[in-house]
């Protein structure tokens, strides 16, 4: 998208109340909390056990393209898409809670959040993305 210029989310230029955001990269990013081995950091999705059918059935109605043949890579995260299409409006609505505490991190002060400091696997996740980017200039 180019309004994001690259950028998993940012301000609209025409409603500065409205953000935007790569549905992919967050599907992405989901997808990965959901199915991946848990972080390094510890972090890992949670969910408690008293959680309505219809929610599980709709955060994991997300699965592997089986209309992209396998050698076009229909099993990464980035082509994953409703399976039998079912509906996954809980599954939007956790990639939505993604966005907005990236937003929330990015624009409050340390002071806002419940321990004054922004959440520890955020500030790793960004020490880690400082990290790679200084190994890409150097390599």
């Amino acid at each position: 998208d180019k309004t994001l210029k690259g950028k998993p989310w940012g301000p609209s230029a025409t409603n500065p109340k409205l953000f935007l955001a790569n549905a992919i990269y967050y599907q992405v990013k989901l997808l990965s909390l959901l199915y991946d081995p848990p972080r390094p950091s510890g972090y890992r999705w949670h969910l408690p056990n008293d959680i309505p059918k219809s929610y599980t059935v709709q955060i994991t109605s997300v699965g592997p393209n089986n209309h992209i043949i396998k050698d076009r890579n229909g099993e990464a995260y980035q082509n994953w898409c409703s399976t039998g299409g079912a509906r996954r409006d809980f599954f939007d609505a956790e990639k939505m809670s993604l966005v907005a505490l990236d937003v929330a991190c990015y624009y409050l002060p340390p002071e806002s959040f419940v321990k004054k400091n922004k959440p520890l696997f955020i500030r790793k996740e960004w020490l880690a993305a400082i990290a790679r980017a200084q190994a890409k200039t150097k390599g």
